[in-house]
């Protein structure tokens, strides 16, 4: 009864003490979102490893607190370097040589002066394929996506732009002149031997045109800040494989970047964004050697499939990858739609992502054609918010019993509306005799989306278009009108309507001939040159304190007599703060601004004045 009695005070002694000293946690703990995760296969060996820490850890150490441990099975220890991102929250280990393919990665990663947390381990698998062979098998898989756009439009004409060829014959049509927004037509056409980039105007004038050899160009737009992006695609490799990049060009379209995508990805035709803070959201598709009896359960399907997956990463100021998704760790090939029979398929393109776009709360919106889905992704920690459309449908539509099919071209028009192109490759009705019939035909829509009820309702739609199998988008503009590029499709290649539906404006290429997106634009905005010698760069915009908390104070150099307009805008371009001063001369003046209130990220300063714009980044904490 004794040694009971005993063991009985060792115990509550015991209890009491494990309850006054703290159980270290791990440096997992602190971290809200890592790539590579721990589990991944088929990561490239160029892969960086990218984590982010939640703010206060972030905060409170430098680049020299984060220290990682990478151990390949065969490749051994890899050492590398430790950087920041500009975003303030991102941290990235950069290994100074790749890892070897098909080995397993074993990573630790400590917080220095994080004595409570213990260390943080995972592991990942290198991709089998190398960089090379990936590059053949997207070039077979972009060489049959031009085949399919060939066989979808006049073929009679196919030579119509040789090697020799000038640049295309537009026909244009102004149905109502006054109605009609401001601005050039940019647009890339390709043709069978050629492409071009251009800016037209309404009468098809070209005010800007230039031949991209060797295999032609996609996706020739503008942005704010005077850079215009277009997709060049390149030929490498003796074998005749072809991957491209995107060219970044100035207001005179002059060549000042490029982009490709990071960690051994490689850049895809279909989508760029350029951030209002500089940084870019670039696309990559991702080809898997797959076993489909493994897939389908069917011991007599193909062992060897092609499938490609989808990836999306964000780059900063200084082209590190500091966010990645890969539709390989979310979704499931048995996702797609309308394909014919998994168990014979040789090479399957399973989500075929087609766009991104940042919404209004700073998340990503993806558009996955071969699944008929719209991915809305958390950019903070990867994870999925919602899925609209195709097998895995989180809403209801209203006003919209045949939803959309193969889209393309999804965009965040306002904090409740969305926009697409609807391909309706798929799309089908029921004909008076009761049976179901397959309807393909194409059109522009805008839904209402409440992401508290989960209901998507069709606000707006334009069905008087020609079926357009593939490509095209939907760009609302400032008057209100719609300006539809029809992707591939014969005449016409795009179209303005108004509000009601009146159309106002079209554009036709020549037959033979199509054009990836088509967008109407104003004017590019000249910029405000930096005054050079003792005045630098900081004089003509100076932000203090940067990263700011609850005010910030921005000194300026006044060009001249004359209002200044001031804004602060979101990653969106939405102005978040603004102010109106009157220099009576040229010269420094300041404006504070209160930004308590204002969600912790990265903001844009800009500085107006006499029509010119300069713009400086503003990191906001909390």
């Amino acid at each position: 009864m004794r040694y009971r009695y005993v063991l009985l005070l060792l115990s509550i002694f015991l209890s009491s003490a494990r309850a006054q000293v703290s159980i270290p946690g791990s440096v997992r703990d602190l971290i809200v979102y890592q790539s590579p995760e721990n589990g991944e296969t088929c990561v490239p060996a160029q892969t960086t490893l990218i984590v982010r820490p939640n703010a206060s850890t972030l905060r409170a150490h430098g680049s020299h607190d984060f220290l990682f441990t990478a151990r390949g099975t065969s490749s051994g220890l890899h050492e590398g370097s430790v950087v920041i991102s500009d975003d303030h929250e991102t941290v990235i280990f950069k290994p100074y040589k790749p890892f070897d393919l098909g080995e397993k990665v074993d990573v630790e990663l400590q917080i220095s002066g994080e004595v409570a947390a213990l260390p943080f381990t995972y592991t990942f698998s290198i991709a089998s394929m190398s960089r090379n062979e990936q590059t053949y098998w997207l070039a077979i898989l972009r060489e049959n996506e031009e085949e399919e756009n060939r066989n979808s439009t006049d073929r009679s004409l196919q030579d119509n732009l040789s090697d020799t060829a000038g640049f295309p014959a537009i026909t244009i049509d102004t149905l109502a002149s006054e109605k009609v927004a401001p601005g050039d037509i940019f647009m890339a056409p390709n043709g069978f031997g050629a492409g071009f980039i251009t800016a037209v105007d309404n009468t098809g004038y070209p005010n800007f045109e230039r031949r991209i050899l060797p295999l032609g160009c996609e996706n020739f737009r503008p942005w704010p800040n005077n850079r215009v992006s277009y997709f060049r695609i390149d030929q490498v490799g003796s074998d005749g494989t072809a991957v491209g990049q995107i060219i970044l060009l100035d207001e005179s379209y002059n060549l000042i970047d490029s982009f490709q995508c990071g960690n051994g990805y490689i850049a895809n035709d279909h989508e760029f964004q350029l951030l209002p803070n500089g940084h870019a959201l670039l696309i990559a598709y991702d080809v898997r050697d797959t076993d489909m009896r493994i897939v389908t359960g069917d011991s007599n399907a193909v062992a060897h499939a092609k499938v490609i997956g989808g990836v999306i990463q964000e780059l900063d100021l200084q082209k590190n990858v500091i966010f990645q998704w890969r539709t390989w760790d979310h979704f499931k090939i048995t996702d797609a739609t309308h394909i014919p029979s998994l168990k014979t398929v040789i090479m399957l393109d399973y989500a075929h992502l087609n766009s991104v776009d940042l919404d209004t709360d700073g998340n990503i919106l993806a558009s996955f054609r071969s699944m008929d889905e719209i991915t809305k992704i958390n950019r903070t920690n990867g994870k999925i918010v919602w899925r609209m459309g195709g097998k895995n449908n989180y809403f209801t539509f209203l006003g919209d019993t045949m939803q959309f099919s193969h889209q393309h071209d999804v965009r965040r028009i306002s904090k409740l509306r969305i926009t697409m192109m609807d391909n309706g490759n798929y799309h089908t009705s029921i004909w008076g005799n009761g049976t179901l019939h397959d309807t393909s035909y194409s059109r522009a829509v805008e839904y209402r989306i409440d992401e508290g009820s989960l209901t998507a309702k069709l606000v707006w739609q334009y069905r008087d278009i020609p079926y357009a199998s593939a490509a095209g988008n939907v760009q609302r503009l400032a008057n209100g009108n719609t300006f539809i590029g029809l992707g591939v499709s014969n005449r016409p290649n795009a179209i303005e309507v108004t509000p009601s539906g009146e159309k106002v404006f079209q554009l036709s290429l020549p037959l033979g001939t199509y054009n990836y997106r088509t967008f109407r634009f104003e004017e590019l905005e000249p910029i405000l040159a930096v005054p050079s010698g003792d005045d630098n760069t900081p004089e003509s915009l100076s932000i203090h304190p940067n990263p700011a908390g609850d005010e910030v104070n921005i000194s300026y150099l006044s060009q001249g007599s004359g209002q200044m307009h001031i804004e602060l805008a979101d990653v969106l371009g939405h102005v978040v703060r603004s102010a109106v001063s009157t220099a009576e001369e040229a010269g420094k003046l300041s404006q504070t601004f209160d930004i308590r209130g204002l969600p912790a990220g990265t903001y844009y300063c800009r500085l107006r004045q006499h029509g010119a714009l300069i713009a400086r980044k503003l990191v906001v904490h909390r």
